[in-house]
């Protein structure tokens, strides 16, 4: 083998070495990003099931404040109006 054909077959193993690194690295990548979109939809659920617990209190707290009272009485067409 001539001198180029040297140069280029070690090239060649270089750029083999070097895509087999990048390969390596880009699936520990991956693996890394998949653990972390686990753990955003994990904390993503919690937060909706915390939310839908806070609407439901809200709503139970402003029908115990603004709701019907009991002390109230219905207006009767008999009694005159104050105002």
């Amino acid at each position: 083998m001539d001198n180029s054909t040297k140069a280029t077959v070690e090239n060649m193993t270089i750029a083999s070495a070097d895509l087999a690194s990048t390969i390596a690295e880009l699936k520990a990548g991956i693996a890394s990003l998949n653990a972390l979109v686990e753990s955003l939809k994990s904390d993503n659920e919690y937060l909706k099931n915390n939310n839908d617990l806070l609407r439901e209190e809200n709503a139970y707290l402003k029908r115990k404040l603004f709701g019907v009272k009991s002390e109230k009485m219905p207006c009767s067409v008999e009694q005159l109006s104050l105002f």
